[in-house]
């Protein structure tokens, strides 16, 4: 699970709930590559990311800095379960939205963030 944090010009940060890592996507990579998280320090560009909500309710996650996108696939439900990635995936790629849930509520966040 993870907490949004506000940032400033409509950017967030990731950070995980039980160890408070953030996530980051370094440019000039692909896939895996340069994405990690880190558990202190000062919050820079690649560790903030925007959330761009699309018609249907879902988010776009991208990187403030590179523009790398916070995506999941699932490999035909496979028993290990949903990889997460970043990169530049294809406009319209279903892989590439996101429904974010408040935890207070039960439903989708029906708003901006």
């Amino acid at each position: 699970m993870w907490r949004l944090h506000e940032e400033g010009n409509n950017s967030f940060s990731l950070s995980n709930v039980v160890s408070g890592s953030r996530i980051l996507a370094q440019s000039g990579y692909e896939g895996a590559q340069g994405f990690f998280a880190v558990a202190d320090g000062p919050v820079y560009q690649d560790q903030k990311w925007h959330l761009m909500m699309q018609t249907d309710g879902t988010f776009v996650i991208a990187n403030a800095k590179s523009g790398r996108r916070i995506w999941a696939q699932d490999e035909d439900l496979c028993l290990e379960g949903v990889e997460i990635n970043t990169g530049l995936p294809t406009t319209g790629d279903p892989f590439v939205e996101a429904i974010l849930v408040r935890l207070s509520k039960s439903g989708p966040l029906a708003g901006r963030i």
